[in-house]
């Protein structure tokens, strides 16, 4: 603490302690909807940290990868954006045609980044979510766009995780484990890092210079390819084991996994040969996919507002995905079913719920994720 702090308690007398908790009860009773008071300075501090509607610019975006963009979302003049860990998210929001649209992403640069104002994120020109779609193909130079705090608990925390970090990668998770190889280069987090990136084929890596510039940028990270279909120079061939894994571990060492849904299956069950307490292997979060044989279109009814309204949906798309379909913005952060910040009210109808992380009292009275559940027939909900 401050010395001003200290300072300020020290003159508290007991009155003051006595007749706090009186005065709580007090405030509850009064029914005052006044929960945030600017006038305490950790309060105001911490809206400045931790403000979840920050308005941002794109920079021009940086094309430097195939079929991959790299874009710049700044504040002018270098005014700082909340502080952020490596391996964490960010939800960017989008106004496409009059209509609020939400996606969230990695962030792909240097944890010291948001001193300069600026957060980085890499997106697919094959992503069909329609904020990316927009963000690569039709976003202009200077563009606003809505981006909110971090968050996410995919990071190196060193009161959890070992300081020996062994990452495995595919597809688009490489690029929370790239923003760690900063980290690190960087002196944010003082860990060894021992990358696996995984693919098929060289064509299907992505970031390779910048992996590999990294890499040679610090002895404390170790970066390996693994190509499962070519045998290449430089690249191991065949496939993640808990052998190669036991290689790179000390006696003490956190695992990382983050990538396409087939790997973290796999290495579910091949890293149980390791017989290491779940605490020291950590999964990004993803959304399972719902797959079908016949794609069935729905009817929805949607109460927000205080309004109704009815668009389709399909059984093949989350509920949230047709709620943003039909032109309906509705709170939204994870997309994974951990925030629960969209949680709503099923009134009526079926659904099957993908990645279920509801409470106990939500299943009980009938509350859904729309992030994480899909239509099993036509369906009501109320969003809260």
């Amino acid at each position: 603490m401050g010395k001003p702090i200290i300072e300020s308690l020290n003159n508290l007398g007991e009155p003051d302690f006595k007749h706090m908790a009186s005065k709580r009860q007090d405030w509850l009773n009064s029914g005052d909807e006044t929960v945030f008071n600017p006038k305490y300075r950790v309060n105001s501090l911490a809206q400045k940290i931790y403000n979840n509607q920050n308005i941002v610019k794109i920079r021009t975006a940086i094309n430097r990868i195939e079929n991959y963009k790299i874009l710049t979302l700044y504040k002018p003049n270098e005014e700082k954006l909340p502080p952020f860990r490596a391996g964490q998210r960010i939800n960017v929001t989008v106004n496409i045609e009059g209509c609020y649209y939400t996606n969230d992403y990695a962030i792909s640069s240097s944890p010291l980044s948001y001193q300069k104002g600026e957060y980085n994120i890499t997106i697919a020109k094959n992503d069909p979510d329609l904020v990316t779609k927009y963000l690569y193909n039709k976003a202009s130079e200077n563009e606003e766009v809505i981006v909110s705090a971090p968050f996410g608990d995919f990071y190196y925390d060193p009161i959890r995780d070992e300081s020996n970090i062994i990452a495995i990668a595919s597809e688009e998770g490489i690029i929370p484990i790239y923003s760690m190889m900063q980290s690190v280069r960087d002196n944010v987090d003082n860990i060894k890092l021992t990358v696996f990136y995984t693919e098929k084929k060289e064509s299907d890596l992505i970031l390779i210079d910048e992996l590999i510039e990294l890499s040679n940028s610090s002895n404390k990270i170790k970066l390996n390819f693994i190509l499962s279909e070519e045998e290449l120079k430089g690249c191991l061939h065949g496939f993640v084991t808990a052998d190669l894994v036991k290689k790179e571990m000390q006696e003490n060492s956190s695992i990382f996994i983050s990538g396409s849904e087939g790997l973290l299956k796999y290495l579910d069950k091949e890293l149980e040969q390791l017989k290491l307490p779940k605490k020291f292997i950590r999964y990004a979060t993803f959304l399972p996919r719902c797959n079908v044989k016949k794609v069935i279109k729905y009817n929805m009814i949607v109460y927000v507002n205080n309004e109704k309204i009815e668009i389709p949906c399909y059984n093949n798309k989350t509920i949230m995905q047709s709620i943003f379909d039909g032109g309906i913005y509705i709170p939204s952060k994870c997309h994974n079913g951990s925030c629960g910040l969209c949680r709503s009210e099923l009134v009526k109808g079926e659904v099957k719920i993908v990645n279920d992380k509801r409470t106990q009292s939500d299943k009980k009275y009938n509350y859904i994720h729309p992030c994480t559940t899909y239509p099993a027939s036509d369906i009501e909900l109320i969003v809260r």
